[in-house]
């Protein structure tokens, strides 16, 4: 997690925005709740996504979408998907359309 931190907090350091959307567990364990204050004490924007939204979606910078059903920041399971792609209009109609949804 601290290689994840540098990384994220050089970014956001040089003026790279990081916007994190993130399920709610449905029970939130500790360590859930302190990867949510690290992000956002990094001075990531972090929202949290309603329930009917079932996938994590990380957007970066504005072009860098990361979508799946694995945690973005935690260790994968084998049966983990997730897409990584690079699109700024992607990312801008993704943004749009969760802003939209008032997650």
């Amino acid at each position: 997690m601290r290689a994840m931190r540098e990384a994220l907090s050089g970014a956001i350091g040089r003026g790279v925005a990081v916007e994190v959307v993130l399920r709610e567990p449905r029970k939130p364990s500790t360590e859930w709740h302190q990867v949510l204050a690290a992000l956002r004490d990094l001075g990531c924007a972090v929202r949290i996504a309603g329930g009917g939204e079932p996938l994590d979606v990380v957007v970066i910078d504005g072009s860098l979408v990361w979508c799946g059903d694995a945690a973005p920041l935690a260790y994968p399971r084998r049966d983990d998907c997730t897409l990584r792609f690079a699109s700024r209009e992607v990312a801008a109609e993704l943004v749009e359309a969760l802003t939209k949804s008032d997650v």
